[in-house]
């Protein structure tokens, strides 16, 4: 995990099944890191570690995977996306003319 990784909390995530969603037995966790002045988002399981854009959908959140399209819900998600975004936005001495 890189150092400058916010942690931003555990997660459930759920997959839809026959027109319905179902939990993933496993837990994850949500961490946010600013890289080069975007917010880049990863969804963590007990094996695997996914890179997402932020999609959100009417189930909450999905991260697009090999194994299928995942679903959670996270309160605050696309808030915090936009203040992270502010604050690391191109400032005027860097911004290209």
């Amino acid at each position: 995990m890189e150092k400058n990784a916010i942690i931003l909390g555990e997660i459930r995530l759920k997959k839809m099944s026959n027109g319905c969603t179902i939990s993933h037995p496993d837990r994850a966790i949500l961490i946010v890191t600013p890289v080069f002045g975007c917010a880049i988002f990863n969804v963590i399981t007990k094996d695997k570690t996914y890179a997402f854009d932020l999609k959100e959908t009417s189930n909450g959140f999905r991260v697009d995977t090999q194994e299928g399209i995942f679903y959670f819900e996270y309160d605050g998600l696309k808030s915090i996306k936009e203040r992270m975004e502010a604050n690391l936005g191109v400032s005027p001495k860097n911004q290209a003319a």
